[in-house]
């Protein structure tokens, strides 16, 4: 099982086709780092962008679910 942290952080930095240098840090779903069971209906998912350069904001973002990588590709 890949934890939610890496899967999450891998899959936002591969989904931004290369625009600003940014990172994806402190992936969560429903306030936890990494999560083993979650039963809400509708979870919230939340993370933190960090960049070296001034001005960098989210505009979008793409959910996939999988229940592998390999699925994802």
């Amino acid at each position: 099982m890949t934890d939610f942290t890496s899967w999450l952080g891998t899959s936002c930095v591969v989904g931004t086709l290369g625009v600003s240098a940014f990172e994806v840090k402190n992936p969560r779903c429903e306030y936890h780092n990494n999560p083993q069971g979650i039963d809400a209906l509708h979870p919230r998912l939340s993370w933190e962008i960090h960049s070296d350069k001034r001005s960098v904001m989210q505009d979008s973002y793409r959910i996939l679910v999988s229940t592998s990588p390999e699925l994802l590709k």
